[in-house]
């Protein structure tokens, strides 16, 4: 994910550029929304990725826990 920076109280810093208080970009710091936007393409590809392989290994775990029961009720 993104690194996510915070100061001494605990409060979010916002990156250079971003308005907290309207939630919008300050004029001039279009290079730093760019690259923030591409960070955070790139934390959401690893994020999605991440979860899909845990569906993946809880759905072979629930596979592997089906196997043993169906080998023991077919004997």
């Amino acid at each position: 994910g993104m690194a996510a920076r915070y100061d001494a109280e605990g409060n979010f810093i916002y990156p250079e550029g971003f308005d907290a208080d309207s939630q919008e970009w300050r004029p001039g710091f279009e290079a730093q929304r760019e690259e923030w936007e591409r960070q955070y393409a790139e934390a959401q590809t690893r994020f999605m990725a991440h979860r899909k392989q845990k569906e993946e290994a809880k759905a072979a775990d629930a596979a592997a826990g089906d196997a043993p029961a169906a080998e023991i009720a077919a004997e």
